[in-house]
C-alpha cells in the first residue's frame, strides 16, 4: 500500500483508507519503505535493532527480518529526523496491534529497485507481513519553487492530473517508470519508496494496483 505523509491534518484520511484495507489481525510485520527527505541520506537505510517510540508506546523493530533483507546496509543514523515513516507509526499500532516494524529509507534512485527485489526475496512465502510507501505526490506552489503553471484552480486541475499519471504507472507496477516520472514531473517526493513498493509487489505476484483514494491538501 502506498500512504502519504504529509501532517495528519492533510493527509490522515487518506493514510487511513490504505490501513484499514490492508489491516488482518494474522500480521506480524509491516516493513515501511519511506521517501528521504535529508540530503546527507545518500543510500537506502534499513534501522538496527531495538524499538521506535511513540505517543501510543514503543514499536519493536522486527531484527530477524531485518537481517534477512539483504543488500541495503543498516544506519539509524539516516532516519534521524525523518518524517516519512514516524508518521505512519500510530496508523500502524491501530490496525496491526500485535506487529513490529522493519523501517527502510529509499532514496529515489535505481537502487530503489533493487531494494524492492531484495524485500521480495526476504517475503517469499511469508503470509504474515505487509509492506507500505510512504510518499507525497506533486509539492505543487510558489512555497515548494515549483508552479510551472501558475497558482489558482488551474494550477490545482493539473498537479491532479500530475498525481494520477504517475499513480496509473505505479498501479501497473513500473518500478522504473515511476522514478522517471517522478524524475521528469516532480510528481513525487518518494519516488525510490513506492518504486520498491511496486517492485516488490509485482515479485511477490501482484498483477495490478487500485487507487483507493486520492486526496490534495490544497
Amino acid at each position: 500500500g502506498l500512504v502519504p505523509h504529509a501532517g495528519w491534518a492533510y493527509s490522515g484520511a487518506t493514510a487511513a483508507v490504505t490501513f484499514s484495507a490492508i489491516a488482518a489481525p494474522a500480521v506480524r510485520t509491516v516493513v515501511v519503505l519511506g521517501a528521504v527527505h535529508r540530503g546527507s541520506v545518500r543510500a537506502p537505510a534499513l534501522f538496527g535493532p531495538g524499538a521506535w517510540a511513540t505517543p501510543l508506546g514503543d514499536l519493536a523493530i522486527d531484527d530477524e527480518l531485518t537481517r534477512a533483507i539483504s543488500g541495503i546496509e543498516v544506519n539509524p543514523a539516516a532516519h534521524a529526523g525523518e518524517h516519512a515513516i514516524e508518521v505512519q507509526l500510530p496508523f500502524i499500532q491501530v490496525a496491526f496491534p500485535r506487529a513490529r516494524l522493519v523501517p527502510i529509507a529509499v532514496t529515489p534512485d535505481a537502487r530503489a529497485i533493487d531494494v524492492g527485489e531484495n524485500v521480495a526475496n526476504a517475503l517469499r512465502g511469508r503470509s504474515d507481513v505487509v509492506v507500505v510507501a510512504s510518499s507525497d505526490l506533486t509539492h505543487y506552489g510558489p512555497s515548494y519553487d515549483f508552479a510551472p503553471h501558475g497558482v489558482g484552480a488551474g494550477a490545482h486541475a493539473w498537479a491532479k492530473r500530475n498525481d494520477a499519471e504517475l499513480l496509473d504507472v505505479a498501479a501497473r507496477l513500473g518500478g522504473t517508470e515511476v522514478l522517471r516520472h517522478a524524475a521528469m514531473n516532480q510528481s513525487a517526493c518518494g519516488s525510490g519508496a513506492l518504486a520498491a513498493l511496486v517492485v516488490a509487489a509485482k515479485r511477490l505476484g501482484a498483477e495490478q494496483g487500485r487507487v483507493l483514494a486520492h486526496t490534495t491538501s490544497f
